[in-house]
């Protein structure tokens, strides 16, 4: 056999050999780091349910939900799926655990299964209202043997359950599925939510969107924490009015007395504009002009921060006259 036949059998093997390698890798990838892909249109629709969910949430006063995130103290692992005693055990610690976060009574049951068909649906994990509160998880090794994404599939229908208590439910079952995936992200469930592995089954959101959730819950809190950081400045400055009022009511009590008793100053030696300002207020003390500021302070409108200091700072200002006025007598 020649070189030059040799050399063109080689560089053809060589050519083979390439191509195969070229074709395997790509595969190989993807099986190893699968990439969940998430359209434009789809982000949209997750803001869109961020939205809503918001919106139905701060209507029933329960809003404090999405400034934490929430803990199971009863861990579940991938081992106690396989023994269905261990996994209904964990289920029900679970539960009696969510119940209360959510403001829900003890009145919902649990049912935890190995059989697919006990679903109505090809799901891990199912709501019924009807004729009771129940909550029912798939627990099956074929199906899915995966605890982190079953203990999301449990905050899901716990969910479901939330919002059909408190009437938050969406009429269009599709547009309901993802509003309850969003409303669980909102109300604390957004870090486990993102520990399980999801596939793209619409109308359930995937990684990216719940990510897109979680920045935007990040968000809200921070704007959460400052209204509430503003509430209590105003509380505050509320409950130091409210003192100074009833400090300078008191002195103006007390001035009266004191200068009925004392009907002339102790000193002499007042310059022309303190005894201007000594003739004002004793003026401003017996015509009632103070007890009229003060009645009217406490009646001034209290809606923001400013107004409250600047009716506080009034206050005091009648609380320094009556002190200069006092000192004389």
């Amino acid at each position: 056999m020649s070189e030059s036949f040799m050399g063109w059998l080689f560089g053809v093997l060589l050519i083979i050999g390439f191509a195969v390698v070229r074709t395997l890798l790509p595969a190989r990838k993807q099986k190893r780091a699968p990439v969940a892909y998430c359209r434009v249109a789809d982000m949209e629709r997750t803001r869109r349910l961020y939205q809503m969910a918001e919106e139905k949430l701060r209507k029933t006063g329960l809003q404090e939900l999405m400034l934490k995130d929430f803990r199971f103290q009863t861990v579940l692992n991938d081992a106690d799926l396989k023994d269905m005693k261990t996994a209904q055990k964990k289920f029900r610690m679970m539960l009696g655990e969510l119940l209360p976060y959510l403001h829900l009574g003890p009145d919902v049951r649990l049912v935890v299964t190995d059989n697919p068909s006990l679903l109505k649906t090809d799901a891990l994990g199912q709501y019924d209202h009807s004729p009771y509160k129940t909550v029912s998880m798939l627990v099956n090794p074929s199906v899915c043997a995966d605890a982190a994404t079953l203990v999301s599939a449990l905050c899901h229908e716990c969910t479901h359950c939330f919002m059909y208590t408190y009437l938050l439910n969406d009429p269009d079952r599709q547009l309901n599925e993802g509003l309850t995936d969003t409303m669980a992200c909102l109300i604390g469930f957004s870090e486990i939510m993102l520990q399980a592995k999801l596939n793209r089954k619409l109308p359930y959101l995937i990684h990216p969107e719940l990510e897109e959730l979680r920045r935007c819950l990040l968000k809200t809190r921070d704007e959460l924490n400052k209204q509430a950081e503003q509430t209590k400045d105003l509380e505050n400055a509320k409950a130091k009015l409210k003192k100074d009022l009833a400090g300078a009511s008191a002195m103006v009590e007390q001035a009266h007395a004191m200068i009925a008793v004392n009907k002339t100053p102790k000193t002499q030696k007042l310059s022309k504009s303190a005894m201007d300002r000594l003739q004002a207020s004793l003026l401003s003390l017996e015509s009632g002009d103070y007890e009229e500021k003060l009645r009217k302070a406490a009646q001034a409108p209290m809606e923001n921060l400013s107004a409250v200091r600047q009716t506080d700072e009034s206050v005091l200002a009648i609380c320094r006259e009556l002190h200069e006025l006092m000192q004389v007598f």
